[in-house]
Formats: structure tokens, sequence, C-alpha cells
């Protein structure tokens, strides 16, 4: 199967200085102020002052992560606590399809970082029914869906589920001759 994303590197990463300019270049782009709850990018000294908050947010609060695709900053991904040890993801991507795969590889990068910087048991993710290809990423990484609240889905994500799934994969992966240790699992 000759899939488009075989080519792209997609990760995420902290943000730099250096991001400035294409944190402007993205600001560019009006779509991205729907989604950007912080100080918008329309000056280079704006987009300055964005990276310097970005940089420096409160850990215990956020995880926010520039999106590199193929060497390029193309949006963000963040997970942001917000009460009763819950996260919200939400994200931004200029000028990409929602390609289940970028989104999949997104939220694999973002779901452990997530969990390990913030004090959080659930991440979660509103998003409308129309969004098929993040629904399906949400799927395919773990979340649960619950769909009482249509037209806008909400998928969660609880630290035991993935600890659960992590511990399954660990006792699948070992060698049989260790099978009598996994008993304490």
């Amino acid at each position: 199967m000759n899939n488009r994303n075989e080519d792209k590197q997609i990760y995420i990463r902290k943000w730099q200085y250096e991001d400035a300019d294409a944190l402007f270049t993205l600001g560019r782009d009006r779509r991205m102020k729907a989604y950007w709850e912080h100080s918008y990018p329309y000056t280079q000294r704006k987009a300055e002052d964005c990276i310097q908050f970005l940089i420096h947010a409160n850990p215990h609060r956020y995880a926010i992560y520039a999106v590199v695709i193929t060497d390029q900053l193309c949006g963000w991904i963040q997970a942001k606590a917000v009460e009763h040890q819950c996260a919200e993801i939400t994200f931004w991507l200029h000028h990409y399809d929602q390609e289940t795969a970028i989104l999949k590889s997104m939220l694999n990068q973002l779901i452990p970082l997530a969990f390990a910087h913030l004090d959080i048991l659930t991440l979660y993710m509103k998003i409308p029914m129309e969004e098929i290809p993040l629904r399906m990423a949400l799927l395919q990484t773990g979340f649960i869906e619950n769909n009482e609240t249509v037209p806008i889905y909400l998928y969660f994500l609880h630290a035991c589920t993935l600890e659960k799934a992590n511990i399954r994969q660990l006792k699948m992966s070992r060698p049989l001759l260790n099978q009598r240790d996994d008993s304490n699992l």
C-alpha cells in the first residue's frame, strides 16, 4: 500500500527561540486564531513573546510542543491540565489534511509526555463528529469515545488504561523462559 506519509518525518519537540519566525509565518493563517489561546503572533514581536511563553509555560499545567513535519514547523499540540487531574488536548496544523497517520503519530508522542510531566490521570479531547480522521486516530491510540454529547464527541484516555496496555505489551514481548516471573505484573 502506498502511503503518502511514508516519506514524512513527523515529530513533536519543545519550542525553541528560533521558532519565532516560523510561528509568525504560521500566524498569517487566520484559521489558527480560533485554536490559539495564547497571545496571537500577528507581528514578529508578538511571535517572539509567544515563543517566550511557550518555552517558559508552567510545566505543571502545560505540555506544549511544536509539530515538525519533514523538518518544517507546521503547528502545535498541547495538553493543558484543567481540573480534577485531567488535561485537554488541543492542536493545530497548517496546510496538512487531517490525515489519520499524522494525527496518530502526534498523539502517540504526546500521550507519554503528558502523563509523565503533568499531574493527571486522564487526557481528553472534544471534537465535532465531522472530524472522522481525528476520531479514527484517537480510537487507534487507545482513547474511548463518548458520543452522548453529540454533535461534539468526547474522547478520553485514562492513565490506568495506558498502564494495563503497556503491561500486556511487556508480557507479550518477553521470552517464553520468563513466563513464570510474569505473575508479579
